[in-house]
């Protein structure tokens, strides 16, 4: 037999689970997200340039939050070049 008593918010009765998927995206989730493999995650995060993230027992997650503030952490100014004729005077 499977338990399937959901926890409720006492303030104002919504699940617990709704509220977390509301706010956290697991592994694949973000990858499909962003466009990138799970073995590049897996890279950047040894690499310590991923963003942040919550371990429960071994399942990782990702705070919607601290995702958008690492994305934006991640801009970069492009350079202005000149552009100058090649053309001897």
């Amino acid at each position: 037999m499977t338990d399937t008593t959901q926890i409720t918010n006492p303030l104002d009765g919504t699940a617990f689970a709704d509220e977390l998927h509301a706010e956290y995206v697991d592994k694949a989730m973000l990858c499909a997200g962003l466009g990138i493999s799970t073995r590049t995650l897996d890279r950047m995060e040894v690499a310590r340039i991923g963003p942040p993230k919550t371990k429960i027992g071994k399942r990782v997650l990702y705070r919607k939050d601290s995702v958008r503030t690492w994305l934006a952490s991640q801009e970069q100014v492009q350079a202005r070049t000149s552009r100058r004729s090649s053309r001897a005077a």
